[in-house]
């Protein structure tokens, strides 16, 4: 089981005890998250589809931060009108991780549902009278798909919209590339969409509130807006929690399929050149973002390093010098790109990080991972 970073927090927009409610709580990503709210002892609801399916992870937070902190809610569907009414009741902050990753090749099986559940579950925060804070996951591939040896900046207003075409053309790849495509899509529409309703139909609701200390004790009555905020990933690597019950997610086990061998033409191009965060620290600057006071409505770039597939199969090797990897890759392109990434590094030093990790660290206890889970298979 990985350990999971310690972070310090000295003043916090909402006190501690306040409740988050987190979808998408048993992923790689969202169970960090619920870990680091619970040692800032902030209450936290699961949202979980099956319920019943994810019980390891209410065992596992009992475990970890005792009883009466963290509690399992089910919605089925979260494209259903209404469906996340109930379950964020008496919730202070929201944090949308959740997104269909099926690699559907159809773009109106996943768009409109990645929109719908999205927009459904902002409202219903909108709705909510104790909901202050509203945290987006959303991802590089709404702001660009990486474009190896092509000199360009990205900044807050980038949009990938060349993906979106290429979605919906009839030469879309019918292969991983071409359902990472079709997911890309919907990223964009779907952040697109969540600022358009934020920006000209949300409420324009203004809070009396204290910008309060993290144990409780108020500062200053202040006046404070509800706001969104939207996280972008670049591609997110690291351990999981508990690999006893999580699944890699969609990022690791694309990279697990390079780490076994597979140097195909298709995974190749998944892992050129681009850009890439730890788990554990864009599980911090979620926390960040929902906590600290001086971040309002704004786009939060977790890109923390660039990488080509060879950095990657060196690191592997570094790791793992024992074991046999493909050999580099010929003619391989830098990313040149620039991204407006400083602003979420300072978040992650003002919680008391040293800031991005670098790719082996952030590998180790992936590829042990790895390396433990085809043991496991082996033997069961």
């Amino acid at each position: 089981m990985s350990s999971t970073a310690k972070i310090r927090l000295s003043t916090a927009a909402l006190p501690a005890g306040s409740l988050i409610v987190v979808t998408g709580a048993s992923g790689s990503m969202g169970v960090y998250i619920c870990d680091q709210l619970l040692q800032l002892n902030y209450r936290v609801r699961g949202i979980s589809r099956d319920a019943k399916r994810t019980t390891w992870l209410g065992d596992l937070l009992l475990e970890r931060h005792g009883a009466g902190k963290f509690e399992l809610a089910e919605v089925p569907d979260f494209t259903a009108e209404g469906a996340f009414d109930k379950v964020l009741e008496g919730a202070h902050g929201v944090v949308h991780t959740a997104v269909d990753n099926s690699l559907d090749l159809n773009p109106d099986n996943i768009i409109p549902k990645m929109q719908a559940a999205t927009l459904g579950i902002a409202k219903a925060a909108a709705k909510t009278p104790t909901c202050r804070r509203f945290i987006y996951t959303s991802s590089s591939s709404a702001v660009a798909e990486p474009a190896p040896g092509v000199i360009r900046e990205l900044t807050v207003d980038s949009y990938n919209e060349k993906t979106v075409r290429a979605a919906y053309s009839s030469d879309l790849r019918q292969d991983l590339v071409g359902g990472h495509t079709v997911y890309a899509a919907g990223k964009v529409k779907t952040e697109q969409a969540l600022w358009d309703w934020y920006r000209g139909e949300a409420p324009k609701l203004v809070i009396n509130t204290g910008q309060w200390t993290a144990n409780s004790v108020p500062v200053r009555p202040s006046v404070m807006p509800d706001h969104v905020v939207s996280v972008i990933p670049s591609p997110c690597y690291g351990g999981i929690l508990d690999p006893n019950h999580q699944k890699f997610s969609a990022a690791n086990g694309m990279l697990k399929m390079l780490w076994e061998g597979n140097d195909s033409e298709e995974i190749v191009k998944m892992f050129e050149a681009q850009w890439f965060c730890d788990v554990q620290d864009v599980s911090a600057l979620h926390v960040g973002a929902l906590l600290l006071p001086d971040i309002a409505s704004e786009r939060l770039f977790a890109y923390g390093g660039k990488y080509t597939v060879n950095n990657l199969l060196a690191a592997f090797k570094a790791l793992q010098p024992d074991r046999k990897f493909p050999n580099l890759v010929k003619d391989i392109q830098p990313d040149l790109s620039t991204v407006p990434n400083g602003r979420s590094a300072d978040i992650l030093k003002s919680l008391g990080l040293p800031g991005w990790k670098s790719l082996e660290d952030c590998l180790r206890p992936l590829v042990s991972q790895f390396a433990g889970s085809t043991k496991r298979q082996t033997l069961y």
